[in-house]
C-alpha cells in the first residue's frame, strides 16, 4: 500500500511539474518572438539572379542571427498576389499593410542597384530599410556603395547593413500613448496608420 501511495505521489508531483513547465513556456510564448517580412525590389538589369539570391540569403542570415523569425517567402508571395495594391509597392503604407496581413512586426526592404564608374569594374549601391509595425513608421534606412564588389563582398556588406538598420531602429526612443474611447473598441490611427483598437 505504501509503495502504491509513493508512486501516486511521485506521478502527481511529476504531472504538476509538467503542467508548470507548460504554463511557463506558454507565458513566455505570449510575448511572441519578433518576426520580419523581407521585401526586395525586383532585380535590376545587370544583376544575375544567382547574385540576387545570395544577397537575399545574406539578409535572411543577418536577421536570423539576431533571433528574428522570418515569414516564409511563399506566404509573402501569396499575400501580395491577393492584394493588387501591394504589387510593386514599396511605400510605408504598403509595408504597414503587408506587415499586418502577415502578422509581422518588421518589414525589411532591401535593394541592390548596379552602378558603374568610368573605367572601373561595376559595383552595387546597397540599401536596407526597416518598417517597424509596432511603431507604425519607418524605423531606419541605410545605404552604402560597394564599388567593385564581388558577390560575397556585397552579401557581407548587405548583411552588415541589415544588422545596423535593426539596431538603429531598436535604439530609437519610444513613447507610449494611451487612448480610451466611449464606447470602447474604437480603432486608433496615428498619421493615417492603424495602431490598435
Amino acid at each position: 500500500m505504501r509503495t502504491a501511495l509513493s508512486q501516486d505521489h511521485f506521478l502527481s508531483r511529476g504531472i504538476a511539474w509538467l503542467l508548470a513547465a507548460m504554463l511557463w513556456v506558454g507565458l513566455g510564448g505570449a510575448a511572441r518572438a519578433t518576426t520580419a517580412t523581407i521585401v526586395e525590389s525586383p532585380p535590376e538589369s545587370g544583376l544575375p539572379p544567382a547574385e540576387h539570391t545570395k544577397l537575399r540569403g545574406a539578409v535572411e542570415k543577418a536577421l536570423q542571427g539576431m533571433q528574428i523569425g522570418l515569414i516564409a517567402q511563399r506566404d509573402i508571395e501569396s499575400v501580395i498576389a491577393g492584394e493588387t495594391q501591394l504589387q510593386g509597392c514599396y511605400s510605408e503604407l504598403c509595408f504597414e499593410r503587408l506587415g499586418r496581413l502577415l502578422d509581422s512586426q518588421l518589414v525589411v526592404h532591401f535593394q541592390a542597384k548596379p552602378v558603374t564608374a568610368a573605367g572601373k569594374t561595376p559595383g552595387l549601391q546597397l540599401s536596407v530599410a526597416l518598417f517597424d509595425g509596432q511603431v507604425g513608421a519607418l524605423g531606419a534606412r541605410l545605404e552604402q556603395d560597394c564599388p567593385e564588389c564581388t558577390g560575397s563582398q556585397a552579401a557581407d556588406k548587405l548583411a552588415e547593413l541589415t544588422r545596423r538598420v535593426v539596431l538603429q531602429s531598436a535604439g530609437r526612443p519610444r513613447g507610449v500613448l494611451e487612448v480610451s474611447s466611449q464606447p470602447p473598441g474604437a480603432a486608433v490611427f496615428v498619421d493615417g496608420t492603424e495602431l490598435g483598437i
